[in-house]
């Protein structure tokens, strides 16, 4: 009798850390799959942080928010920059710098900047996006002449883009520090607040939450085999 009781008081207890970890993932898990298509609605309730208006060189740099998100099933790193409206819609030239080993700096060869030229026309867009090492090393082409932001007519505010996660030389739950600058004459003209952030591959999720349910009721077995020895 006493082994059922606590074949029962384990379970409920597994059923309990699986509830707190669903409530705790639910609102991730939840948001809308990003697609790069010059369509922002999947954005909203993603994680970002806004940027103060007028703290840049001029105005078509003014960045106003920098949002960042992962896809399930996918080990590709997702970005969305936004700059002031009313901006006139010229091209302009975004770094994500990304402090990979997560040490303070930059600068080393295994950090990375992710360079978006965004040209906004009347009714489409051409993005652009490089890929170098922390010292300025050119490593790769993400895209060229891609549709990923809006047009013009549509206000010419908003960018996004993608990189994978073997691009960026990073695994899945590493914690990296990243930094959205926007570049003019070759220097920084608006820098967003520096983010902290481990980018989920989201096959992980169902993963973790099964090794938790296996581990409580594995505790409790074992809990249960010592006590019939004695």
């Amino acid at each position: 009798m006493k082994g059922k009781i606590n074949w029962r008081i384990g379970l409920w207890w597994a059923g309990l850390a699986l509830a707190a970890l669903l409530l705790a993932t639910s609102p991730a898990l939840a948001q809308s799959t990003i697609t790069l298509d010059s369509l922002f609605g999947d954005w909203a309730g993603q994680a970002n942080v806004t940027d103060p208006v007028g703290d840049a060189q001029n105005n078509k740099t003014d960045l106003t928010a920098f949002y960042w998100a992962t896809n399930p099933n996918e080990e590709t790193a997702y970005f969305m920059a936004e700059r002031v409206e009313g901006s006139n819609a010229p091209a302009i030239t975004l770094w994500l710098r990304i402090d990979t080993n997560n040490n303070g700096s930059y600068d080393d060869t295994g950090d990375r900047i992710v360079q978006v030229d965004y040209d906004p026309r009347n009714d489409d867009s051409t993005v652009d996006v490089s890929l170098y090492d922390g010292t300025g090393a050119f490593l790769s082409t993400i895209a060229s002449g891609a549709d990923w932001g809006e047009s013009k007519n549509e206000g010419g505010q908003r960018v996004e883009w993608g990189v994978s996660f073997a691009s960026l030389g990073i695994a899945p739950f590493q914690t990296i520090n990243m930094q959205l600058v926007s570049m003019q004459g070759g220097g920084v003209s608006d820098s967003v607040a520096e983010v902290q952030w481990s980018p989920a591959n989201a096959l992980g999720w169902p993963l973790l939450i099964l090794l938790l349910v296996a581990g409580v009721i594995f505790l409790f077995y074992q809990r249960q085999r010592l006590g019939r020895k004695k």
